[in-house]
This record gives structure tokens, C-alpha cells and sequence, in this order.
């Protein structure tokens, strides 16, 4: 299950780079935990005390996200090693995609790649 989770999620990361005709390679960091674990990340990064879906932490600095400019002279915004852009950290609670999926009434792997961690993705500016 594990390799479908990481093949949906390379796929929802390349159609989102295209979808916004990113010009470089990408990097996102995808961390996949359970309610517990996304729990005490809303309650420390966000003062929030309960388990949510999914959380994004962008790296890259913009003022407005529709206003987005990355310039190669900017090395905080590569990753040294692969020269890719480092564009963020995407969270997301297996516990929720399951219980999403049921209440929804759709498959686990629609509930992981087609819904709200789309927008999450773009909040990272993939």
C-alpha cells in the first residue's frame, strides 16, 4: 500500500508542477502519520488541539502566492545536493484519508491524491 500511496503522490506533485508550468526540478517533503502523530503538529505549529487531514508548511518566502518569483541567484530556495527547488513539507493523517474515503464513499486512493491535498500541494507552490 505504501507504494501506491508514494506513486499517487509523485503523480499529484507532477500534474500540479505542469499544471502551474514550474520550471524546475521539485522537491517536496511528504510525511504520511496517523491522528496522534498530525495531532500534536496542528497543536504546535498551529495552537489547534485536534487531529486535522493534512497540514503544508511552505518553504519557499513570497508576499502573495499569485505574485511568485524564485530566482536561481536565491540558493536558500535549492537543495544543495540535487539543485532542485525546495518547495515545502505536505502532512498527511492515513487515519483521516481512511475515514474520509468512508464517510465520502469513495476509495482510499481518491481521497489521498484527488482531494484537499491538491490544494495543499498548490500552497506549496508545486
Amino acid at each position: 500500500q505504501f507504494n501506491l500511496i508514494m506513486k499517487g503522490a509523485e503523480a499529484v506533485v507532477s500534474a500540479s508542477l505542469e499544471q502551474e508550468s514550474f520550471p524546475y526540478e521539485a522537491e517536496v517533503n511528504l510525511t504520511l502519520t496517523d491522528n496522534k502523530g498530525i495531532h500534536a503538529i496542528n497543536k504546535e505549529y498551529r495552537q489547534i488541539d485536534r487531529p486535522t487531514d493534512v497540514l503544508s508548511f511552505p518553504m519557499l518566502s513570497y508576499e502573495h502566492p499569485e505574485i511568485f518569483f524564485l530566482s536561481d541567484e536565491n540558493e536558500d530556495d535549492f537543495n544543495p545536493d540535487t539543485g532542485e527547488v525546495m518547495l515545502g513539507d505536505i502532512i498527511i493523517s492515513v487515519d483521516k484519508v481512511k475515514e474520509q474515503a468512508l464517510e465520502y464513499g469513495h476509495s482510499e486512493k481518491r481521497e489521498f491524491c484527488l482531494s484537499d491535498y491538491t490544494q495543499h500541494a498548490s500552497s506549496v507552490r508545486i
